[in-house]
């Protein structure tokens, strides 16, 4: 292995598709060459998403694809950091964690630092052989390592004598065919297939989806187990979705984290309930890219529970533009991130941080007074306005000479942002952001505005 090493380090970020280099490696390697083609192809992609391993040379990655499939040291981070308040009947420095669709084996790599006891079990054998080596070379002596396909036949059998407090699954996303797949009874394993011979034999499951995944739908198949779903973004992109499916009858709710004052992030709670036929805890979590999964960190990101998107009534509502002067009168625009997007919590930023939302299906936002809101800038992207203008034939032509070159974005209007840039008749680029946007006023009329804006930072 010291050769392997040594190779590793030499020629780490190496073109592993220069025919002279792979042939030079299979000369050098034989029967080993693509477990070192692959390891380096890897750890291209872990440089910043698991710098961890990244760290270790001697680390072994057997396939380019499972790379590309695991979890970033942030989110296996996160993961790890719920396992006590979702198995709160285990004892302090007893819980036991069992990752069935084990992969790489980053996130039980995180489980390990979390838990006394974890099972990693995957059921390629190359993927298996290389997590026990890798788990060695990190030190994690806590995780013990199988080989097998799950199924609701072999579940007992694999889980022996282990008794998890948590079952983890990240179903794999691809057919047989290498096309990718969100509907769960598409995935491998089944879960909706396996679903009821998992919690017959654990209380809680923890289960990793595709952030492109329905939350609506994904209710409608689980029916009452499904007790959360958490919307993981990290930086501008939403990562995974992760479901806790518990026993029906016995749910926990998970506690809602400050952001480090006294002030809760949310108010008491109320589950989210759409059209589907059952009610989850919808949570919007937005990650710092490098978190470190430590328990002191965990206020340095927020953790918000999501309520229900009313039509109308009380506090629930969003407030709304009082006239133009209003608009024009705003100094700073907030635009949500993924998380709070794919939540679908359109009003939280009203009731969370004060916000007045430009339009009822316009999810753009201005702060409401003078103070730019503590935390805001966590969760999503926040501009300083520079002017607003009508959008008109007048407006667009002063856009057009004041900014000839902007980036563009179209929120509710009959036109997509490529659509709206080419009407404006400028180039993309430059230091100001234009929003083409239709706003609705408390009176209830309504009108189509450009803003223009640049990036906002505590700074300013």
């Amino acid at each position: 292995m010291g050769s392997f090493s040594a190779f590793i380090q030499e020629h780490d970020g190496a073109d592993t598709f220069d025919v002279r280099f792979l042939t030079s490696v299979r000369q050098q390697f034989g029967a080993d060459a693509e477990r070192v083609i692959a390891t380096l192809a890897v750890r291209k992609k872990l440089k910043d998403k698991v710098p961890q391993w990244f760290a270790e040379p001697s680390l072994v990655y057997p396939k380019p694809l499972a790379g590309e499939q695991c979890s970033s040291s942030a989110t296996a981070f996160y993961k790890a950091s719920l396992l006590q308040d979702i198995a709160p009947s285990a004892a302090k420095g007893c819980l036991r964690v069992a990752d069935l669709t084990g992969g790489l084996g980053v996130d039980a790599w995180a489980f390990s630092q979390e838990a006394a006891e974890v099972l990693y079990n995957e059921m390629d054998a190359d993927l298996a052989d290389a997590a026990r080596h890798n788990f060695a070379a990190l030190g994690r002596s806590n995780i013990r390592v199988s080989c097998a396909e799950i199924t609701a036949d072999s579940l007992s059998a694999v889980l022996g004598i282990f008794a998890p407090d948590v079952i983890f699954l990240d179903p794999a996303r691809r057919s047989a065919s290498g096309q990718k797949v969100f509907r769960l009874a598409d995935c491998s394993p089944d879960l909706i297939a396996l679903k009821d011979s998992l919690l017959r034999l654990c209380p809680t499951v923890l289960v990793k989806v595709s952030p492109m995944a329905d939350i609506a739908q994904l209710g409608r198949e689980l029916g009452d187990c499904l007790q959360a779903v958490h919307v993981v973004a990290v930086g501008d992109e939403c990562k995974e979705l992760l479901l806790l499916l518990q026993r029906p009858g016995d749910p926990v709710r998970l506690a809602v984290h400050s952001s480090g004052t006294d002030r809760p992030l949310v108010a008491k709670s109320e589950e989210i309930c759409s059209s589907q036929p059952v009610r989850i805890g919808l949570y919007a979590v937005q990650l710092p890219a490098a978190w470190s999964g430590s328990r002191m960190l965990r206020e340095a990101f927020f953790q918000v529970l999501c309520d229900e998107e009313h039509p109308a009534g009380g506090q629930r509502e969003a407030r709304y533009l009082a006239d133009e002067a209003e608009l024009k009168a705003a100094r700073w625009l907030f635009v949500p991130g993924p998380a709070l997007t794919k939540a679908g919590a359109f009003n939280l930023p009203c009731r969370q941080f004060g916000l007045v939302k430009l339009g009822r299906s316009t999810h753009l936002y201005v702060p409401s007074g003078d103070v730019f809101p503590a935390g805001l800038l966590s969760w999503g992207k926040s501009y300083r306005i520079c002017s607003v203008l009508p959008l008109d034939k007048a407006g667009i032509r002063e856009a057009a000479m004041r900014w000839p070159k902007a980036d563009v974005t179209a929120r509710n209007l009959p036109l997509d942002s490529e659509g709206l840039r080419k009407r404006l008749g400028i180039k993309a680029g430059g230091a100001i952001h234009l929003f083409g946007f239709r706003a609705d006023f408390q009176d209830g009329t309504s009108g189509k505005y450009l803003l223009a804006a640049e990036p906002y930072n505590e700074s300013m």
